[in-house]
């Protein structure tokens, strides 16, 4: 049995002999029930905190360790605050470096969180107070974050980002690749 969050990573002979399944994201109410019943030694606070970052998805809601996952999502969230204020190239690329080693996470989990709190940027700048947001535990920052950008530098970020998702089948190099991205939307 073979299971992929990413298809097009299975090789082809594989694939050709595999059924595809795709499955709706299940609600974040309905996550947390779950979570009630498997993890009953969860806080609600953490409940929640795991059914928002678990893109619809229970078992990773089981397996997210809440506290590496602050740390990545602070760091990312940092990382996209220097390029917005235009701090130094080299700052950005020290940031993107250490980001790039996180052993802990794949680094297309990395990209997922960048996704995540893009969004919540443009949510914050449609709706400052909404309740929608992934990573409400970082309103503030996001908000911060929201202030300075525009829905075209969140448009820009979100196309690198993209670019950058589909050539990681082609073995570039991380590390360049996320520099190149927060490079260009440093702002001068």
């Amino acid at each position: 049995m073979c299971s992929s969050d990413l298809p097009d990573s299975v090789l082809p002979t594989i694939r050709s002999r595999s059924l595809q399944f795709h499955f709706a994201p299940v609600s974040v109410e309905q996550i947390e029930d779950f979570l009630r019943q498997r993890a009953p030694d969860k806080k609600a606070a953490e409940r929640d905190r795991a059914a928002r970052l678990a893109d619809g998805s229970p078992g990773r809601a089981l397996e997210i360790d809440l506290e590496a996952s602050a740390r990545i999502r602070q760091s990312i969230l940092r990382l996209l605050h220097r390029a917005a204020t235009g701090e130094k190239y080299g700052e950005i690329f020290a940031a993107t470096a250490q980001l790039a080693k996180q052993e802990q996470e794949s680094f297309e989990n990395v990209l997922r969180v960048f996704y995540s709190l893009l969004t919540d940027v443009l949510e914050v700048r449609h709706s400052p107070r909404s309740i929608l947001l992934r990573n409400p535990d970082l309103h503030q920052d996001i908000l911060r974050l929201g202030e300075r950008v525009d829905w075209l530098w969140v448009s820009q970020a979100t196309r690198g980002l993209d670019e950058l998702e589909s050539r990681l089948r082609r073995n570039i190099s991380r590390p360049l690749a996320l520099d190149a991205v927060m490079a260009s939307l440093a702002v001068d």
